[in-house]
């Protein structure tokens, strides 16, 4: 009997905890997946020039934040800044505590490769205020325009 409930566990056991981890996966990524594709037909309005733009301008969003954090951290190596920060945002897309938790994974990395917890927090946090506040001081500068 426990022979056989052994073999069972250890056949499927695996099988369904890899189940239930996709599961909780497309639970958690299926709200954003659905908004993309509900946005996929107007895509076809879009020139094909401003898709290579939009990226472009994207790449350079996030070499102007590297350069910033590299500046306050003072110093160090770009690739390990740039690697924190991608990991830190992916981490908040993915994981359950969202920013939150990918802010403790770029910390977590930059801790790693030397810089003190102490200048890492003030930085993270220092940068993240100052990006909210350009943010926010240019939306209220904004125009109303004539439509």
């Amino acid at each position: 009997m426990w022979r056989l409930l052994h073999s069972w566990v250890g056949r499927w056991g695996k099988r369904g905890v890899a189940l239930a981890v996709t599961g909780v996966g497309l639970y958690v990524v299926a709200p954003s997946l659905l908004t993309v594709l509900d946005a996929w037909p107007s895509l076809g309005d879009v020139k094909p020039a401003w898709f290579g733009l939009v990226a472009v301008l994207e790449l350079a969003s996030f070499a102007c934040l590297w350069l910033l954090l590299r500046i306050a951290l003072g110093g160090g190596r770009l690739l390990d800044i740039a690697a924190s920060q991608l990991a830190g945002a992916a981490a908040g897309k993915v994981v359950p505590g969202g920013i939150a938790a990918g802010g403790v994974v770029q910390a977590g990395m930059l801790v790693k490769v030397g810089f003190t917890a102490r200048r890492v927090g003030g930085v993270l946090s220092s940068t993240g205020l100052l990006s909210t506040g350009v943010l926010l001081w240019r939306m209220t500068r904004r125009r109303a325009r004539p439509v």
